[in-house]
């Protein structure tokens, strides 16, 4: 619970950053379907953030591998320690901090 939590706080900072960007849904076109969810931020956060040089390459590969280590725990308990969630959190924090210095 406390790592799904955490990484949620990590997805609120990213979707701020997006929000100042003038993104003000979390949706993806896709060949056959419209993606929405985590798959659609993890697309919007590349093309909209990354791309245009907003956030490092060290900070998306950082939130995949949030992502992936949450994926993960769905089917292995105990995957996250407590560093982990720790450590989450703290760049959650590190995020909402340069969200909010962000201009639209």
């Amino acid at each position: 619970m406390a790592a799904e939590e955490s990484f949620r706080a990590i997805e609120n900072s990213l979707e701020a950053m997006l929000y100042s960007q003038g993104i003000s849904k979390i949706s993806y076109p896709g060949k056959d379907k419209e993606f929405t969810g985590r798959l659609a931020l993890q697309f919007l956060v590349r093309d909209n953030l990354l791309n245009k040089k907003l956030i490092e390459r060290r900070d998306y590969d950082k939130y995949l591998a949030y992502a992936a280590k949450l994926h993960q725990a769905g089917y292995r308990y105990g995957s996250f320690e407590e560093k982990d969630v720790k450590g989450a959190l703290e760049y959650a924090e590190e995020l909402f901090h340069r969200a909010s210095g962000m201009k639209k």
